[in-house]
């Protein structure tokens, strides 16, 4: 045969190899070519001329394969030192017809079972899409898409960046997911919403979900091509809201870095306590509103979670009970909030908070000067029906969580600021009762403890001791 006619096979054959992309040089199949429910993983290449709708089809595919009890698929990206995927959320392939329009409707919808999503620390997704990226006052109305709506069985989102997402990632149902390795430093709504129950629709999210060992960052500067709006619609910082909003399930919030936002993690709702552990927060030396609380509230529906190991620092309140929430804190460590460091309160329902801590270290709370009243380490503020127990039971003595007392063991290094702030209706003790409330066993480094209470008194502080200077050196 001549050698022109060999030759035109032969750049026939290049180009099909090269149409493969490098993830099938790289020896991971390219998700185009992908439609069993054998292989264990596939790439999309970011160097392909559409790739968000690439991912879309291997989502699509995995999806199909829930069928199959031993499936197990890992979509994974090829990209020579990183990309950026514009993803508009305005296709109709891979998405859950059944979302709610202002929650995800139009995100990429992981229906099956043991699909994970890893972005290799390479990958970050950028929202293109026409809605804007907007703080507002409760939901946002109209079509509000998220990156990824998660549904089905131990699903898993890990190691990639997402920006400017209206409703950032949405677990709306199924048990076992995990959100690993995510960082939002332009986060509009939240990064991460763990929905509840609709009436007459779904059941939401189930147990053992896990948001963990992410990074999520608010009040920032919108990067070029990108605005942020707030609840007016004025131009404004990102991520003003929240973090992590859980609505429902059975949720562990773990080894998290969420710094500057007004709630890290704000709890309503779910199936049992949930656990918020080993994180740590940064609010603004600044300004006291760029960081609210950790808020627990049963004002929809009951609420449980416990506290441990947490970093909360330059927050205006570091932990919230709102409302009957249930709520127990071990070995936290609250700095320089500018007015509680804990807080119990009512809002929407007859309050009943019960709080319970024990080995919490507390500094300088309630130091804001622009506050005079409603300040200290901890705070009941409006709550007569709460119950609170850091050390010995509560002002009588009744455990108040589990069944047992608190040992106390807590730390109050406030250098002369309020230990406790019991009077429930004002700024002075005008004979409203108080929480129940006990202080035993723990360390103050005045005493005794400066403490705020309506007569005839519901704060036991007996067998508080002087803490010693390496005490408060925290």
């Amino acid at each position: 045969m001549p050698a022109r006619q060999r030759a035109i096979p032969w750049a026939l054959f290049l180009l099909a190899v090269s149409g493969l992309g490098r993830a099938a040089r790289a020896g991971c199949p390219d998700c185009r070519h992908v439609l069993d429910c054998e292989r264990r993983r596939c790439c999309v290449d970011c160097a392909s001329p559409h790739p968000e709708a690439d991912l879309r089809r291997a989502v699509a595919a995995a999806n199909r394969c829930a069928s199959h009890p031993a499936f197990r698929r890992t979509i994974q990206f090829t990209t020579a030192g990183g990309c950026t995927i514009d993803m508009t959320q305005v296709s109709r392939v891979a998405t859950c017809a059944g979302d709610p329009l202002n929650a995800g409707r139009q995100a990429v919808c992981l229906m099956g079972h043991d699909i994970t999503i890893d972005g290799g620390n390479q990958v970050t997704f950028n929202y293109a899409g026409p809605i804007p990226c907007q703080a507002c006052a409760g939901a946002c109305l109209g079509v509000q898409p998220a990156l990824f709506s998660v549904h089905g069985r131990a699903n898993t989102l890990t190691n990639f960046t997402m920006q400017y997402f209206p409703s950032g990632i949405v677990i709306r149902g199924g048990s076992g997911h995990a959100v690993d390795h995510v960082t939002d430093r332009f986060i509009c709504g939240h990064a991460v919403d763990v929905a509840g129950p609709r009436p007459g629709r779904r059941r939401g999210a189930g147990r053992n979900i896990r948001v963990v060992h992410n990074t999520f960052v608010g009040h920032s500067a919108a990067g070029p091509d990108h605005v942020c709006l707030d609840p007016h619609d004025r131009p404004s910082p990102c991520g003003l809201d929240k973090a992590i909003q859980i609505d429902g399930g059975s949720v562990t919030v773990a080894d998290n870095h969420i710094d500057r936002i007004g709630q890290p993690v704000e709890i309503i709702g779910g199936l049992g306590t949930h656990v918020v552990s080993g994180n740590t927060t940064v609010g603004d030396p600044a300004d006291q509103n760029v960081c609210e609380a950790y808020t627990v509230s049963a004002s929809f529906r009951p609420a449980a979670a416990l506290f441990s190991g947490n970093t909360i620092d330059f927050c205006k309140f570091g932990i919230r009970v709102i409302d009957g929430a249930v709520v127990e804190a071990d070995g936290n460590t609250i700095t320089d909030a500018y007015v509680s460091a804990f807080q119990v309160s009512r809002a929407k329902r007859a309050g009943g908070a019960l709080l319970k801590g024990t080995g919490n270290r507390v500094r300088r709370a309630g130091f804001f000067t622009e506050f005079a009243c409603q300040v200290g380490a901890l705070v009941d503020l409006n709550d007569p029906s709460a119950r609170i127990d850091f050390g010995g039971g509560d002002f009588e003595g009744q455990p108040v969580i589990g069944g047992t007392r608190s040992p106390g063991g807590n730390w109050f290094c406030q250098g002369g600021l309020n230990a406790v702030w019991n009077l429930t209706d004002g700024c002075v003790a005008d004979g409203a009762p108080g929480g129940s409330i006990g202080l035993r066993g723990d360390c103050v480094d005045v005493v005794p403890p400066r403490v705020q209470d309506s007569p005839p008194g519901t704060v036991a502080t007996d067998g508080t001791v002087q803490c010693t200077p390496a005490q408060c050196d925290f």
